[in-house]
């Protein structure tokens, strides 16, 4: 494994070199994700880039993550997320019952950053997706779990991509 060629600024030449064993890349695709209403994803996102995060901050982690930019424009889960932000999702973690912020999909194959809570709908399993950003028009959806399979495990597969782990961004636009 090499570790990209790391190039250390002249005032650090004399501390060790980073260990490649300390970091995990993780691909950062070219799907731009949304923080705002879904956006048209491709199905197999391509390879952009890779992202290297420090392994100890990914204890317990699955290897299935993925890196994405959130779209220059999308501010439903401002202030958590920024447009322009990279986040991290851990593919294996599709548990809505512990909080968090999680890749969606909406019924029309949208991908956005939403908070999610499943619950019954008239003896239907339903699902709500939250934006944080509600105080400038961004309303929670709500469907059925059939209206994105008919089969209930397919579906909550198919609405969650996944648990947004990790963020980047420039903190002076903040």
């Amino acid at each position: 494994m090499v570790f990209a060629n790391a190039r250390i600024h002249e005032d650090y030449k004399g501390l060790p070199r980073p260990i490649p064993d300390d970091y995990r890349a993780i691909p950062l695709t070219n799907m731009e994700v949304a923080a705002g209403p879904g956006l048209q994803t491709q199905e197999e996102p391509e390879l952009k880039s890779w992202v290297l995060i420090y392994t100890a901050e990914l204890a317990l982690r699955s290897v299935r993550l993925i890196a994405a930019r959130v779209g220059k424009n999308q501010r439903s889960m401002l202030p958590s997320i920024q447009p322009n932000d990279i986040v991290v999702v851990d593919l294996d973690d599709k548990d809505v019952q512990r909080p968090g912020i999680f890749l969606v999909r909406d019924p029309d194959e949208g991908a956005a950053l939403k908070r999610v809570k499943f619950f019954t709908k008239r003896s239907q399993p339903a699902i709500t997706f939250y934006s944080d950003n509600a105080a400038d028009g961004y309303e929670p959806a709500t469907y059925t779990l059939d209206e994105f399979d008919p089969n209930p495990v397919r579906a909550v597969d198919k609405a969650i991509v996944g648990r947004c782990i990790w963020q980047w961004g420039d903190l002076e636009n903040r």
